[in-house]
């Protein structure tokens, strides 16, 4: 039975699950590269592992509209019935740093429930995106170009970093760091006197966050079921609600199991990029 046309018509009707549209962590405005995928990991397990391991391990990818946007549609009767759907954002041009998380989604009864009522169920996704180290950054930005090691030189793998102005113990910025644990910490706007002062330099805190080494005889958190997934070790973060200013999605909370590792201070030369010495945890 048609919903809209004549039963002489041919009617077919797509409507939209859930839409995913990933946004820049450094410019808001700036819509991430083509090189950004966005996967599915609601698939039968365990999912088969690839001859050639990667960051997407085969998994489906979701539809990219010539909006930048990705789309879950109904229809499925994989992704349908699910109260979230569990994603992976991945960036083989290394610009950002991937994500998982988990994301809440109507089901069809709740959006045909509301087709004629002016507020619709959300369904608008926009996770944040940190840049990784490939991500070219703007003239006269000033940042710290970090690395997070345990011991003398394994890099700790997605460590997040908050900082803010030395002392002050103010939150400022955030960064995320990536399977080598490399991270570009962007500091953003900074409060009038410092920015009128004649000063060369500033110093800031950075706190690291991070996981405990996993044992072997840890359950492997991938639809593979597989340490040969690349993210096996990167969390799948719940989302609480869309179109809400979630935590979550804004990269923000820092994840359940991470630990406060360490604190440091830094000086960076304002308006340049700064290299930093590897900020050692335990």
């Amino acid at each position: 039975m048609n919903a809209y046309l004549p039963a002489a018509w041919a009617e077919g009707v797509f409507r939209l699950r859930l839409g995913v549209e990933p946004v820049d962590a450094v410019d808001p405005l700036r819509e991430p590269g083509l090189t950004v995928t966005v996967l599915l990991e609601k698939v039968p397990l365990p999912h088969p592992v690839p001859d050639r391991p990667d960051d997407g391990m085969g998994l489906p990818a979701l539809r990219r509209s010539r909006t930048g946007r990705f789309a879950v549609r109904f229809g499925s009767r994989v992704t349908d019935t699910a109260a979230r759907l569990p994603i992976r954002i991945i960036d083989p041009a290394e610009q950002y740093v991937p994500r998982r998380l988990s994301v809440p989604a109507p089901l069809l009864a709740d959006v045909l429930a509301a087709d004629d009522l002016p507020a619709k169920p959300p369904r608008a996704h926009r996770p944040v995106l940190f840049p990784g180290r490939l991500r070219g950054l703007t003239p006269g930005t000033t940042a710290l170009l970090g690395r997070v090691v345990r011991g003398s030189a394994t890099g700790v793998p997605w460590a997040r970093i908050e900082a803010g102005l030395a002392g002050t113990g103010l939150v400022r910025w955030r960064a995320h760091a990536d399977r080598h644990g490399e991270f570009v910490l962007v500091v953003g706007e900074l409060p009038v006197p410092i920015v009128t002062s004649r000063a060369e330099t500033i110093d800031i805190d950075v706190s690291v966050y991070a996981r405990d080494a996993v044992p072997e005889s840890e359950p492997v958190e991938s639809p593979s079921r597989s340490r040969a997934d690349p993210l096996w070790l990167l969390p799948v973060e719940p989302v609480a609600a869309l179109e809400a200013g979630d935590p979550v999605e804004a990269g923000h909370l820092i994840p359940a199991g991470y630990g406060h590792r360490v604190t440091t201070r830094r000086t960076l030369t304002r308006g340049r990029a700064v290299p930093s010495d590897p900020i050692v945890v335990t």
